[in-house]
């Protein structure tokens, strides 16, 4: 029902590998996480799932499977370019895909994400968020390029 696509050229050999970028990119702007923190009170009244307080400790350390998380999300799927991950709740259904391509130029590292709504609770949610989400993701992936000095560039899996 709804989808987006962001990309950024980072300086060449800026991740070298999408587990990279993963890591970099689920490092939240501070503006990001203080709205994911008002979001998370905001619905937990209502059932809806919210993110751990805090991610476990030796997260950072642990390969990105299927099965594993990084940041707030579940990865579903992982190839060697591409990272999958998503989130399945009662009113909608989100996937976040993560890839980077590797180009003659360097790298293009690309976020997409598509949203399936469940049911008109879906749909009224996601009216209030949309706007949000055409902000954070290219702030998260300008992020990303930031905060790769402190991920490094080695892939850890």
């Amino acid at each position: 029902h709804f989808f987006a696509a962001f990309s950024v050229l980072p300086p060449s050999a800026a991740f070298g590998g999408v587990g990279a970028l993963a890591r970099a990119s689920a490092q939240l702007p501070r503006w990001v996480a203080l709205l994911m923190g008002l979001r998370n009170r905001s619905v937990r009244v209502f059932g809806l799932k919210t993110e751990p307080a805090e991610p476990p400790k030796d997260a950072d350390d642990a390969p990105i499977v299927p099965g594993g998380a990084v940041g707030i999300f579940l990865v579903l799927a992982r190839s060697a370019d591409e990272i999958l991950m998503g989130l399945d709740d009662k009113h909608l259904d989100f996937r976040f895909s993560l890839t980077l391509q590797t180009r003659a130029d360097g790298e293009r590292a690309i976020a997409t994400t598509t949203v399936r709504f469940n049911n008109v609770w879906g749909r009224l949610y996601f009216s209030f968020v949309k706007p949000f989400h055409k902000l954070i993701i290219p702030a998260m992936l300008r992020g990303a390029i930031a905060n790769r000095a402190r991920v490094g560039a080695i892939e850890l899996d």
